[in-house]
């Protein structure tokens, strides 16, 4: 599963769009704790879209490929541990950042889109 996700997704392009508005958020906030909550919060949101990724190829390849079916098991784990480690990246953010979470959350949607432009076209 992870070598098809290395030749679906290409992460060079991936962190090359998605660093530079990293370090944008970095300057908004204070160097020392807040930095280490935005890098959990940053590593969580890689983390989610990565799962996110597996889940939806999961979810449309029986339409793909025939005979494939659709393992229920797996896109459980992969939609509750995804949302878990959101949960938990902003649960933790919260209590460092306070009201500065909404700089992670921002980096958050942006990345989703970046996801977009990095995925490999057949």
């Amino acid at each position: 599963m992870f070598k098809e996700l290395l030749n679906k997704i290409d992460f060079i392009r991936y962190f090359m769009l998605s660093l530079p508005m990293a370090l944008v958020c970095l300057y908004l906030l204070t160097p020392g704790k807040e930095w280490i909550a935005f890098a959990v919060c940053y590593t969580a949101t890689v983390i989610y879209l990565v799962m996110f990724w597996m889940a939806v190829d999961e979810l449309i390849r029986p339409h793909r490929v025939d005979g494939y079916k659709a393992n229920g098991k797996y896109l459980a784990f992969l939609f509750i541990g995804k949302l878990v480690i959101l949960i938990g990246a902003l649960l933790f953010g919260v209590q460092i950042l306070q009201s500065k979470i909404i700089i992670p959350v921002i980096n958050y949607f942006l990345n989703i889109f970046v996801l977009g432009v990095s995925i490999k076209k057949d």
